[in-house]
């Protein structure tokens, strides 16, 4: 699966690509799911991979689209 798919069918036990619409067009972060209860709102929530965006959790502009992570270059493609 290589397709954009909607965020309510991403899967909760592994990281992958979400969409993010915002001003810009749109962002890309690599993130997990998140259910830790004690968080700020909202929570459960999509979290990044990046430091710069910990949480993906703006109520305005929440994920609407994921992918699969892509596999890892191989020593051969280096």
């Amino acid at each position: 699966m290589s397709e954009w798919q909607p965020i309510d069918t991403a899967p909760r036990d592994k990281k992958i690509l979400i969409f993010v619409q915002n001003d810009y067009g749109g962002s890309i972060f690599m993130a997990r799911w998140d259910k830790d209860e004690s968080a700020t709102r909202p929570k459960p929530r999509w979290k990044s991979s990046s430091p710069a965006y910990k949480a993906i959790t703006a109520i305005n502009n929440p994920p609407t689209h994921w992918m699969p992570l892509p596999p890892p270059p191989t020593t051969e493609s280096m």
